[in-house]
């Protein structure tokens, strides 16, 4: 019998995948970029963060922080999604 190799990479994505796993693990890489994208000083003043179906639920506690975040809120979904590598997140809620 002659088997096809595939990476290890490769196994784990199919792993991920059967079991339903996958969207999960985009959804902790998108949270998980939400520090790295946005830094420190946005770092110190959110104070949760949950993704729920494509959208980030984000508390900051600073208003003018919050109405900046929001003006750049296309921006920042474009560059979350680059840093998880993926399409998931469609829309950010500041709260």
């Amino acid at each position: 019998m002659q088997r096809n190799p595939i990476s290890l990479n490769e196994a784990i994505s199919q792993f991920l995948k059967a079991y339903g796993l996958d969207k999960h693990l985009e959804e902790q890489k998108i949270v998980a970029a939400w520090h790295q994208v946005l830094g420190k000083t946005v770092s110190k003043h959110t104070q949760q963060i949950a993704l729920k179906e494509g959208t980030l639920f984000v508390k900051i506690e600073a208003p003018a922080l919050k109405n900046n975040l929001s003006l750049m809120r296309n921006q920042i979904i474009e560059r979350l999604n680059q840093q998880a590598e993926c399409q998931r997140l469609k829309e950010i809620v500041f709260l």
